[in-house]
This record gives C-alpha cells, structure tokens and sequence, in this order.
C-alpha cells in the first residue's frame, strides 16, 4: 500500500487507515509548486512519485461522484476511483498541532460569544421557483438559518426536519420562512454560536416544526432531544428564554493513548441542564476516577513483576558467566599440572598418556581423532605383530585404533610405481638435522620375483599387474609384470633404512634401462639432501650390463669400480660393488649344481 507524504501522517500503514484514498501530485510545475510549498518537510523532498491520501483535502478539492441531468434532475453516481478538482491542494493536518495549519482569524481581536453580534444578512440559496425570503433584525443571541447554514458552521450537527413549514402565528411573531435545500421545505431555527479551541461551534439549537414544536439540540450533538409545545410567540419567547438559562455540559476529561486528552459524556447525558453541573457528568466522572486507580495498580502490578523478571534473568545469566569463567580456568590449570608432570615421561610415554587422556574427554566411544604420530606407532606395532596388537586392544591396555582403522588408513595412502615423494620428503627431514659430513648412504639394488595375476583396482579404477616404471622411462605397458625392482636408502651412520622407488618389470630390467633408473635415484637422493656414495648389487647379468654402461669394469688388465659422481664436484666419485654375500651364494650354488673340477678324497 501507498503510504502519505503529509507530515505526522501514517496512513497506509496502521490498520485504521486501510480505507485512505491516495492521489498523485499534480504534474502542472505551477500546481506541483503549490503542493510542495503546502507540504514542506526537512527530513524529505517531495517528489513526482509520492502520494497524499485524502484525510489532507477538503471535500470540495475531490470528485467523489459522476454529476448526470436527467429529465431536469441532477443524478449523482458514485466514482469508483476518486479524482482531484482543479486548483486542489492540501490544506488539512490532523496530526499537527492546530496552531501550524489551521488558518489565522484576520481582523481585530475576537470578542466574546456573548459580545458578539451575528451578521445580519445571510443569504440562503433557494431550489423553488419563489423569491428568496427575507431576514428580519433579531437579537443579538438569535437568528433564524437554515439547516444547511448549521451544518457548514458545525460539523457532525446534523438536522433533518420533516413537515416544516411556519405556521401563520410564527410568521407573525416576526419570523420568516424559507426553504431548506435538504427537504425542500420551510423551517425555522434559533442556535448561539461560541468559539472553542479556535472553532466556531453551534452551542444550542432550537428547531420548530409545522405543529409548533420545538427541538432543543445542545452543544452538537442529538444524544438526547428536549420537545416542548409551543400555542403562542409569548410562549415561544418564554421557552426561548428558558433555553438560554440552560447550561451546556461540557463532559469529562479523559486522558486518550497518544497522551492527548478528550471530553466525553454520559451515555443519557441531556447536553443541557439546568443545574450548576449535570448529575449524568458527575456521576460518570465519579466512575471514570474508581476506574482509574485499578488500572493505574494493575499496570504498577505489571511494571513491578516485569522488573523482578528483568533482575532475575540479568542474575541468573551473571551467574551463568561466571560459571562458564570459573570451568575454563578449572580446565586451564589441570591441563598446566598435566602437562607440568608429562614433562618428566619418555617421549613414547607422554605420547601415550596424552592420547588416553584425549580419549577420556571423547564424547563418543568413536569420536577421538589420533595424531599422525600416534597412527605412525599404531602401525609399527600392528607389523611387528598383528596378534599382540589385537590382544592389546581386547584387553584395553592402551587406546588404539582398530584394526579395520588401520587396514583404512593403509587403502587411502595412494600407493604407485615409481620414485615415492613421501619416502624422500621423510629422508630430507632427517639428513636436515646432520651435517654434510654425515648425510652419506649407499643405494642397494635388487629385484624380486612376482606371480603374474592382473585385478581392477576399484580405488584408481585401473588394471593392476603391467609393466610400470613410473614415468621415468619408456616403457611397454603391454606386458604383465613378473618381477619387481626395488631401490632402498641406507644412511652409513644412522640405524634406518628407507626404500625410495619400485618399479613393475618383465623379467629382468635390461642393462641400459637399469642404468637410467641408477642415475635417476642417486640425482633424486641428492636432490633431497642425501648424497649417495655407492651403489651396491648382485652380479646378475643384468646388473654386470648396468656397470658396463656407466664403464664399470672387473678385467685384470684394466679394473674400474668407480665414476665421476654426477652431482659432486670433480674428484669426488661415486662407487659400484657387488654384493659380497651374494658372489659367495653363487659360487656355492654353481659348485652344486656343476661337478667339475671337484676333488674327491678317500
């Protein structure tokens, strides 16, 4: 819904003004300036898409029905949408203070109702073909309009008055008749006016109809009417008099919710009385003062618990601070104390108490996660011996993961031919802690013999069980692997040793391609920190071809069992041997197998 630039207006958005009527601005610049001189506001800018609703123009500024004449008769015919007059602006505030917006009376200083003379010439408009009657001088408290003259002077005084046309003893009693627009009949009217909060507001009205009756209206309203009989002028002037020593009721204050105060009366309130103060005020008054101490106490009630509830929750949610302060402090000592005698354990122990410690404070049996260094010990134990590994975690001894755990752990590692990143990372870690003095190894060769199945594996979603060299060199991956070469690290003054690359072959890897891979290990080693200074092997054929292509050679007339290293500067080298134990297992086997040149003895 469209909401009203007036300001202190909100209609469109409280539900008492769903039914406003909203109009746009005039798109004249003339009229539009108007409007924005009649709407001056601070805080915004009128613009060309902003909206005022109807409460802000008068009933004349708005088109509210289609005029027809039919037969000589005007017929009006209600709009469905509402259009603005010409010349219409906004005039009307109801939520500003009357003093901003109202119009100032021009002229000298206003006298007093009862000072004050009623103009003497009024002129009513007439829908009869007659001539327009003529007024009479009366009294300064009297005068005689029409019911629609009261009406524009008092709004929400409505008087419809059937069958009134003046009788002849009115008419002589100096009264004139005239025709009133609404009924289109005669009638005759005495009211006094006074000035309340700047408006002029009809205060009593006496209405006389065709049988010489009158009405007696008090202060705009119809809530209760007086009648009284009338045979002659004496007795109209009588009653007139009468009226006048009436008082009018001026209803009880009450203070409204948005902290203004308004005058109500009594439900059987006459208006007018005769007594200094009208009982029906009095006793409604009387009411609305019992009535406001109780609500005064219910809402004092209301405030006293609110508070008491507000004091609590603040309290209990100090208390829960506090609460929550003193636990973390609690938790920060034992851990310091823990730690403190830790401290004094072997690294392995500490290890150990730290993880059960840690599976102590698990929430669920399952929802401990292990450090990599503790999976790393979990594992050595679980492959020194699967059956004390298992009796460990039956008797619940040491908190460990389950074996399936592990099984899972070992399946994620991503397991490939080729030269393992990981192993070397792992051998640069530790030869960073030694001088270069002492980060010297040798590099062993040797091959192992492999069934030839071939399975998918549903990790990699390939076909295991080819040839494969890993990338380093060219190869025919065509072929189902039997054999598996292997090369491994071996520090000389340290007590591990770390395999570093396998590779898939058929059979035994040829001379020149062994050679490539010899090359490519002793330059990866020494790439992370490692600087290899032999290389040992068997003296299978295979082997003897790799030492002839780096010029290798065991001839008595020209021996050579060592080559400028390839990542050293020029004098260091890097040795070939054979493995010793290997060379006497051959010799064995060959004086088995072979009988030649045995000697046998008695």
């Amino acid at each position: 819904m469209p909401t009203c630039f007036a300001p202190g207006c909100k209609s469109g958005y409280r539900k008492g003004y769903s039914t406003s009527r909203h109009f746009g601005l005039p798109k004249d610049p003339t009229e539009f300036k108007r409007w924005e001189q009649a709407l001056h506001r601070k805080d915004r800018k009128l613009t060309a898409k902003c909206k005022v609703c109807d409460i802000h123009l008068e009933d004349d500024d708005i088109g509210k029905h289609y005029r027809h004449v039919v037969a000589g008769q005007e017929i009006l015919i209600a709009r469905g949408k509402w259009e603005l007059a010409p010349g219409a602006i906004p005039r009307l505030f109801p939520a500003l203070p009357p003093h901003i917006w109202k119009p100032k009376l021009s002229g000298s200083r206003r006298k007093s109702p009862q000072k004050r003379t009623v103009s003497r010439k009024s002129q009513v408009p007439s829908s009869s073909a007659e001539e327009p009657p003529e007024v009479e001088k009366q009294d300064e408290r009297q005068a005689i309009i029409s019911n629609a003259a009261v009406t524009q002077s008092c709004p929400g005084l409505t008087l419809t008055i059937e069958n009134c046309q003046l009788s002849r003893c009115l008419q002589s009693s100096g009264f004139s008749s005239f025709y009133d627009r609404a009924t289109n009949k005669r009638c005759g009217i005495f009211y006094t006016r006074r000035l309340v909060n700047g408006d002029l507001l009809v205060q009593k009205t006496v209405v006389v109809d065709e049988q010489i009756n009158c009405i007696v209206n008090g202060y705009s309203t119809q809530r209760k009417q007086l009648s009284y009989s009338v045979k002659s002028s004496a007795d109209m002037e009588r009653q007139l008099g009468e009226v006048e020593e009436l008082k009018v009721c001026e209803g009880a204050l009450v203070h409204t919710d948005d902290s203004s105060s308004d005058r109500v009366h009594a439900k059987n309130c006459s208006v007018l009385t005769s007594r200094p103060i009208c009982p029906n005020r009095l006793r409604h008054r009387r009411k609305i003062q019992q009535q406001r101490p109780a609500r005064a106490t219910a809402k004092k009630r209301k405030m006293r618990k609110l508070r008491m509830f507000l004091r609590a929750t603040a309290a209990r949610e100090k208390q829960n601070t506090e609460i929550m302060e003193l636990k973390g402090k609690l938790e920060t000592t034992l851990e310091e104390c823990l730690n403190k005698q830790l401290d004094s354990l072997p690294p392995l122990k500490k290890l150990a108490v730290a993880t059960a410690f840690r599976k102590i404070k698990a929430k669920a049996p399952c929802g401990m996660r292990y450090n990599a260094e503790s999976l790393l010990n979990c594992m050595l134990v679980r492959i020194a011996s699967p059956r004390a590994y298992k009796l460990l975690i039956d008797l619940n001894m040491l908190p460990l993961p389950t074996m399936s755990r592990l099984t899972q752990i070992l399946k994620g590692i991503p397991c490939k031919y080729g030269f393992q990143v990981v192993c070397l990372e792992a051998i640069q870690r530790q030869m960073s802690k030694q001088p270069l003095n002492r980060a010297l190894g040798m590099l062993v060769v040797d091959e192992i013999k492999l069934r030839k199945p071939y399975k998918l594996n549903k990790y990699t979603y390939k076909i295991d069980g080819f040839v494969d060299y890993g990338g380093t060199v060219k190869e025919d991956t065509g072929q189902l692997a039997d054999h598996a070469l292997v090369f491994m690290f071996v520090p000389m003054f340290e007590g591990w040793v770390q395999p570093i690359a396998s590779f898939a072959t058929k059979g035994a890897a040829p001379g020149p391609m062994l050679a490539e891979l010899v090359f490519e290990a002793v330059v990866q080693l020494h790439k992370y920190g490692a600087t290899v200074i032999a290389v040992v092997s068997d003296g299978a054929g295979n082997n003897k071809s790799m030492w002839q292509q780096f010029g290798v050679s065991g001839a008595a007339s020209n021996p050579r069992h060592k080559i400028q290293h390839p990542c050293l500067p020029e004098g260091q080298h890097l040795h070939f041997i054979c493995d010793v134990p290997h060379a006497i297992k051959c010799v064995r086997n060959h004086l088995l197998k072979h009988e030649y040149g045995q000697v046998y003895t008695s």
